[in-house]
């Protein structure tokens, strides 16, 4: 499975893109509008990959910010929305005005969609507003560390809060008051257990 790739864009269509890598290897990938429109022919590129594979189709879709591949797995996680209402929602204007609104219980922003009705909109509100705390913890982690091993027991630390029985948003503010440096994965969930309760 395909989950990052590097190259260079070979040639630009409406809704998809063809990434040559330096091994002479050329892959198809569909990226949303607005991305598109900021690219050029013979650009350097970096992409986050989702790979849809089915019986007949092996599809890639790439995102420059991981924060989008990120959003873009929540919805496709919706049943009834596939990744290709995943991607015309996030062209719309991207993942974090989607979290947003969201947040808001913004119904008729989703409503804007070619292809989503109310009915549909209302579920994607409620599904992915369960969702909002991870996704807000990973987007601030991505924002403000890029050390992967960091990142991975923060997210331990914040699944092992939230089996203790603390709600995600519980868990999320109390992973991020954790500042101190080279903590064991142990150290971190105690100090977080105290977070909890100041």
């Amino acid at each position: 499975m395909i989950s990052y790739l590097e190259g260079t864009i070979k040639y630009i269509n409406q809704k998809n893109i063809c990434v040559l890598t330096s091994s002479g290897v050329g892959y198809e990938v569909q990226i949303d509008k607005n991305q598109i429109d900021n690219l050029k022919i013979n650009q350097e590129i970096s992409l986050h990959i989702y790979s849809h594979i089915k019986e007949d189709t092996f599809d890639l879709y790439g995102f420059i910010n991981r924060s989008e591949k990120i959003m873009f797995e929540q919805l496709t996680s919706i049943s009834g929305i596939g990744p290709r209402s995943a991607l015309q929602i996030l062209s719309l204007s991207g993942s974090q005005v989607l979290y947003e609104n969201v947040i808001k219980n913004n119904v008729a922003y989703l409503t804007q969609i070619s292809g989503i009705g109310k009915k549909i909109a209302e579920k994607i509100v409620l599904e992915l507003k369960d969702k909002l705390p991870k996704i807000a913890f990973e987007f601030d982690n991505i924002r403000q560390d890029n050390n992967n091993t960091n990142m991975s027991e923060n997210m331990d630390v914040f699944e092992a809060l939230k089996s203790m029985g603390y709600t995600p948003r519980e868990a999320k503010e109390a992973v991020e008051k954790i500042t101190d440096a080279g903590l064991t994965l142990e150290q971190k969930i105690k100090l977080a257990l105290k977070n909890v309760h100041n």
